[in-house]
């Protein structure tokens, strides 16, 4: 026997020792259920679903079983009961067995996040309930992790009060092992805008969450770091989706464990987190407290760079209320901390932070000067994707001189390397640049079309925010100006309708009294 199959033989064994109970139940429910039957199980890894499949074919109750696995996970999925039955057509039944289905992937159409709304697939389950027993005359295991089975139980009343069984599947220790490894790799891709890279190691760490639970209100020992650092991971994760009231939510757990184990350093990055949350939502005030309680744990735990990037962070929220003094002053103090640990991403970060300043004061050259040392030190790291972001902000200043096309010049040089590096959130920003420009200058066609396949990016970024901007700011007003109002109300519309969703306030009134002059404006 190879080292594979002693492998695999380990694991089913480890597998089947910490589930006996689950497998009793299961193989009791497949035993003695007739025509329709309902049971859960709930399964957090992919990679436990063949372990489960393995034992119960193998199980001495289930010989006269055919198990028969439905994988349904279309995102967009809406009947659960027709997709069943038409992936059930293209299965070769057994006739000297009873048939028992189980279901996987329906989280796919649940979603990993409850955001007050019950998703279509849920709400279908409740009407269909009824047709389930004359059209699918079999029992039926639906498989989901912990947090979709959460929001299947919550919304589904009727189906679930049918239920038979419901088990809880525990990975073993192998599989709990393996799945932070692929998190890992998964992270090393994190800095893309791959919003289904993104979504998936958001699930993974879901998962992961579920077999950290604390027990009695108590955290262990042991899980409870492992635990803190998932949710940390969660809390950056939705953030970078601008999913920002999930990404809050799990950074003000990530702080109250935080504060319960006595983990200091971690308090402060919960606390650097929950700032930038509030910045989002432009409740400046409470940002900067946030910030400086951040800035005071990582003075007391020895954190020069947290306590530069909260420096930092605390100049650009003084920036947004044009304290534009008091914002440098923090710049110059977070600039020194960076010198001094050597951190020259920092350094270059700062001073191009410094030039937006600048450039806000209209001390245009000022600004360029810092933008081109920042520029030096963004090349000397082969940061290519600093070196565009600098590149268009020096772009923003030509832009203000009147310097058209050497403005669009940067923009372009920009460009190019935010598609080198993959940066499809750079590309978007930089193409929306590029249309304000052409816009200003009427030249309509190309200004849309540029807004255009910008916005086209950020949807498959997941960008809600930049996608309701651009779709507010830039794609409206270069329908207004073509004289295509229809189609521009249509555009606010969806800029409002995406500003709630993400629960972004200014965003929506701005909309609604756009709407509200347009239709003055009609009338």
């Amino acid at each position: 026997m190879n080292n594979k199959t002693n492998n695999l033989a380990s694991e089913v064994a480890e597998f089947a020792g910490v589930n006996q109970e689950a497998i009793i139940q299961l193989t009791t429910f497949a035993h003695i259920s007739q025509g329709f039957t309902l049971a859960f199980a709930e399964v957090n890894f992919a990679l436990d679903l063949p372990l489960l499949v393995q034992v119960l074919e193998g199980h001495r109750r289930c010989r006269d079983v055919q198990f028969v696995v439905i994988r349904i996970d279309d995102p967009e999925l809406e009947f659960v009961l027709s997709a069943i039955k038409e992936k059930l057509q293209a299965v070769e039944l057994d006739p000297t067995k009873k048939l028992v289905l189980i279901v996987v992937g329906l989280e796919r159409a649940i979603g990993y996040v409850d955001h007050g709304k019950t998703p279509e697939v849920i709400a279908n389950f409740n009407f269909a309930r009824d047709l389930f027993p004359r059209q699918l005359p079999y029992p039926v295991v639906f498989v989901l992790p912990d947090y979709a089975l959460t929001r299947l139980a919550r919304g589904a009343h009727d189906l679930w009060a049918w239920t038979s069984a419901s088990v809880q599947i525990r990975s073993g220790r192998q599989r709990i092992e393996q799945v932070h490894e692929q998190v890992f790799e998964i992270g090393r891709l994190f800095g893309s805008d791959d919003k289904p890279v993104k979504q998936e190691r958001i699930d993974l760490l879901q998962r992961l969450l579920t077999q950290y639970q604390p027990t009695l209100g108590k955290p262990d020992a042991e899980l409870a770091p492992l635990r803190l650092n998932i949710l940390d991971e969660l809390a950056d994760a939705y953030f970078s989706l601008t999913d920002v009231q999930t990404a809050r939510h799990f950074y003000t757990e990530a702080l109250n464990l935080a504060r319960t184990i006595g983990k200091e350093w971690t308090q402060a990055n919960a606390l650097f987190g929950l700032g930038r949350t509030s910045a989002f939502f432009d409740n400046y005030d409470e940002a900067l407290t946030l910030y400086e309680q951040a800035l005071g744990l990582y003075k007391v735990v020895d954190d020069p760079v947290g306590e530069a990037n909260t420096l930092k962070a605390i100049g650009d929220v003084l920036q947004f209320l044009k304290q534009s003094q008091e914002a440098l002053n923090r710049y110059d103090e977070a600039l020194q901390l960076y010198k001094t640990t050597g951190n020259l991403l920092g350094e270059a970060n700062t001073l191009r932070a410094i030039g937006d300043v600048l450039q806000f004061l209209d001390q245009r050259q000022e600004a360029l000067n810092r933008y081109d040392e920042a520029l030096q030190f963004y090349k000397t790291m082969g940061d290519r994707l600093g070196e565009a972001n600098t590149l268009t902000a020096i772009g923003d200043v030509l832009q203000f001189l009147n310097q058209r096309q050497e403005a669009l010049n940067r923009y372009d040089e920009a460009l190019q390397l935010y598609k080198v590096t993959g940066s499809r959130l750079g590309e978007a920003n930089t193409l929306t640049e590029i249309g304000d420009v052409l816009l200003q200058h009427e030249d309509f066609d190309q200004s849309a079309s540029h807004f255009k396949t910008a916005y086209g990016l950020y949807c498959n970024i997941g960008d809600r925010y930049s996608q309701a901007r651009i779709l507010l700011t830039s794609i409206a007003p270069v329908l207004l100006r073509q004289e295509k109002t229809e189609e521009a109300i249509a555009a606010i519309t969806e800029a409002a309708e995406l500003a709630a969703e993400i629960g972004y306030e200014p965003m929506q009134q701005h909309a609604a009294d756009l709407l509200k002059t347009l239709q003055q404006q009609e009338a």
